[in-house]
């Protein structure tokens, strides 16, 4: 498992709000996308494979698919 640094880690939550926020059409706040970033990253292997290859926006597009549900 890889150890990010807090820019790195900053920048990719940063980089998943953004999506966030894109990808649900505006319907989520910054704030609000940036909270949800942060939560996410806390139980996130960013090792895994499927993420790796997949990327954040579509990691962002799961999210708000299990959001709406």
């Amino acid at each position: 498992m890889n150890i990010l640094t807090k820019e790195q880690t900053n920048a990719i939550a940063r980089e998943l709000s953004i999506a966030l926020v894109k990808f649900s059409k505006d319907n989520l706040s910054t704030e609000e996308a940036e909270r949800i970033a942060e939560i996410v990253l806390e139980d996130i292997d960013l090792d895994n494979p499927t993420l790796a290859h997949k990327g954040i926006n579509w990691l962002a597009k799961d999210i708000l698919r299990q959001i709406s549900r």
